[in-house]
């Protein structure tokens, strides 16, 4: 395979390894066509939509259910606990919880009767719901609202506030700026009478 010329480095025989990658390479692909052939074997199995015809399965599922209370969703009638609320759902719409919690076994008798008192029902919830609907007339809310407004306009223009007066301070100093300035921000003074 290798060998050490005389420097002590190791020369290596191409030919040789040119053999073994060839080797390799076909190996792989034997491989790889074999699994090819397989997984196309396997799909054209599963295609196969009568093979499981009228047939059930149980599937386990991964998150498993402790007997008893527990923390999680606790099914009283099963006595079980579930981690996951998918799960606990999925369990409340099984067969064995249905059978066991007796709703399975429960047929709802609906007769004629039944029917026609709910179409009354639901006849007298209609006209009612009509009713209300005049009551809160839009418009007549709208009037009324307005009124109300006016009425409000009225009593506020009957009771104007009286004028406050101002005080204004003429001063003879120098300093008109600041005394502008005072009067535009409505200050008369700083509380001294001298001058």
């Amino acid at each position: 395979m290798s060998e050490k010329n005389s420097f002590g480095r190791r020369t290596w025989d191409k030919e040789e390894f040119s053999k073994q990658g060839a080797l390799r390479r076909e190996k792989e692909q034997n491989k790889t066509i074999e699994k090819v052939e397989g997984v196309s074997q396997i799909d054209r199995d599963s295609l196969n939509f009568n093979k499981d015809l009228n047939k059930r399965q149980v599937i386990a599922s991964n998150v498993v259910s402790t007997r008893g209370k527990s923390f999680g969703f606790y099914c009283e009638v099963c006595d079980l606990t579930f981690k996951d609320n998918l799960k606990y759902v999925d369990h409340l719409n099984s067969k064995p919880h249905l059978i066991r919690s007796g709703e399975l076994n429960q047929q709802i008798e609906v007769t004629l009767d039944d029917v026609k008192q709910r179409y009354e029902m639901l006849v007298k919830k209609m006209e009612e719901q009509q009713n209300d609907d005049e009551k809160y007339d839009i418009k007549k809310r709208i009037a009324k609202r307005q009124a109300f407004e006016e009425e409000l306009k009225r009593k506020r223009q009957t009771k104007k506030p009286k004028p406050v007066e101002q005080k204004t301070n003429v001063s003879t100093n120098n300093n008109d700026k600041d005394d502008n300035m005072m009067s535009m921000m409505g200050f008369s003074g700083f509380g001294s009478t001298k001058k």
